[in-house]
């Protein structure tokens, strides 16, 4: 006997009965992973698939729509001034940065030979006006992309799906 999880369908399925009506998105499952999750069900879990592994996650504490919404935007907040990689420079992506940016660029577009000294993570690097505008539309669409995820998030929280783990699931790299 060989028992399956299906993340589709959520639900537990054995061969001996169930045979070629098992989903073909299975993972096959133990017999004592089997117990586990059932049992971390009946107790208010959630089976996730997490790196192509079922775990069982407890649910959290309810939490209002504002206390939601709150976490959310922090997360935003949080991933929004990570930071991004260029050409192997790490840039700053703080609400301070990008306004240097951009004034930055706002002075080079006036002086085509200009040039400066911007502070990286790795010490400073010399830019042209074309490396300033580069730099500063890779920041400028990491941070675009943090805002669409937390939309994305609110119309989950919208609508009645939003799960915990959706918190860490989505974000620009």
């Amino acid at each position: 006997m060989t028992i399956f999880y299906s993340p589709q369908t959520r639900g537990f399925y054995v061969d001996s009965i169930h045979g070629e009506s098992i989903p073909d998105d299975r993972i096959e499952v133990s017999e004592d992973k089997h117990w586990e999750l059932l049992v971390g069900q009946q107790e208010g879990g959630s089976i996730v698939v997490v790196d192509g592994k079922l775990v069982l996650q407890k649910q959290a504490a309810e939490r209002t729509t504002e206390e939601w919404e709150r976490s959310i935007a922090h997360r935003r907040y949080a991933e929004e001034v990570s930071g991004v990689e260029v050409a192997g420079t790490k840039f700053e992506t703080t609400r301070e940065s990008q306004s240097l940016m951009g004034s930055a660029l706002v002075h080079a577009m006036d002086n085509p030979d200009y040039t400066c000294l911007w502070k990286t993570a790795s010490g400073f690097k010399e830019m042209s006006v074309a490396e300033l505008r580069s730099v500063l539309g890779v920041v400028r669409s990491h941070v675009q992309a943090c805002f669409d995820r937390e939309a994305a998030l609110l119309d989950h929280l919208k609508a009645g799906t939003l799960t915990e783990h959706m918190l860490d699931q989505g974000w620009p790299s």
